[in-house]
């Protein structure tokens, strides 16, 4: 969860930069809203800007965020759904190597696990083959050191439980729900830094 939420927050905080970028301050903003109005003679847009500015201001302002989030989340998106996918499919592999020892053990030794896969990755020197064992050997909680008497049944029924809760809503579904809240976030901060009066 931290690793996503991380991730989306950097992509909407590329965006957020992006419109920061073309409209970085309120008198920007308004001389950007004066040039598209008046000096491309665009006479629909004046009449917008002469009876209330700051609906004019938030109208190019919603354009253009909504322009660099489709342009940036078309590309985005996918990539962190088919990330976070294999990160469940890492997981999944890992409960199952883990399980396959077939004698009791404790759920700590499922981390110990994982972080001796996230070492033999980094020592073989391809992060690229499994990039995912060192990000979830780094945030894989162990609440409770619990006994596990049958570690192959444990990862089976961790198998059906993931893919149970994956198949109530998509990767994509969920990546696309967090990153439109992150980008809400952000669209309503920055829209606060260059508004007008």
């Amino acid at each position: 969860r931290e690793w996503l939420d991380g991730t989306l927050l950097a992509v909407a905080a590329e965006i957020r930069a992006q419109c920061l970028a073309d409209l970085p301050d309120a008198s920007g903003a308004a001389e950007r809203a004066y040039q598209q109005a008046f000096v491309e003679r665009n006479w629909d847009e004046v009449i917008e800007y002469v009876l209330d500015v700051n609906a004019y201001l938030q109208k190019i302002f919603s354009s253009l965020f909504e322009d660099r989030k489709v342009a940036i989340t078309r590309v985005q998106r996918p990539q962190i759904a088919a990330q976070l996918g294999g990160f469940f499919d890492a997981l999944n592999s890992a409960f199952s190597r883990w399980g396959r020892e077939g004698r009791r053990r404790k759920l700590s030794d499922f981390q110990t696990f994982l972080r001796g896969l996230a070492a033999e990755t980094l020592a073989a020197h391809k992060p690229e083959s499994h990039a995912a064992w060192p990000i979830l050997s780094e945030r894989f909680p162990v609440v409770a050191d619990f006994d596990v008497a049958e570690p192959s049944h444990f990862a089976h029924e961790f198998s059906l439980q993931l893919a149970a809760l994956l198949g109530k809503e998509p990767v994509e579904d969920w990546v696309a729900q967090k990153l439109e809240a992150a980008l809400q976030l952000q669209q309503a901060q920055v829209w606060a830094l260059i508004k007008g009066c």
